[in-house]
């Protein structure tokens, strides 16, 4: 595996003062609740919820959970290995 040093934004990109550097996930949106979905995105779980069998609201539910546990096992690991996390 070869490992890329991320390139920063430069302030003539738009960027102003500090350096920005957006990772893998960075962007990453959790979806507690039906009404924080909106456009793109509720479609998207409606389809799923439906072809999972679910109500749009247990879905959510389901995948809001299985986001936290997740994020929970990605610090236990980099822990375990020593890494810093970066929340």
């Amino acid at each position: 595996m070869t490992f890329v040093v991320p390139r920063p934004k430069l302030a003539s990109e738009g960027f102003q003062g500090q350096e920005v550097v957006h990772r893998l996930g960075d962007l990453h949106q959790c979806f507690k609740q039906v009404n924080e979905l909106e456009g793109p995105t509720k479609r998207l779980y409606e389809v799923a919820a439906e072809t999972a069998g679910l109500a749009l609201e247990d879905f959510v539910k389901a995948v809001y959970s299985l986001e936290k546990m997740m994020i929970s096992w990605q610090k236990r690991e980099k822990r375990r290995l020593g890494e810093p996390w970066e929340a």
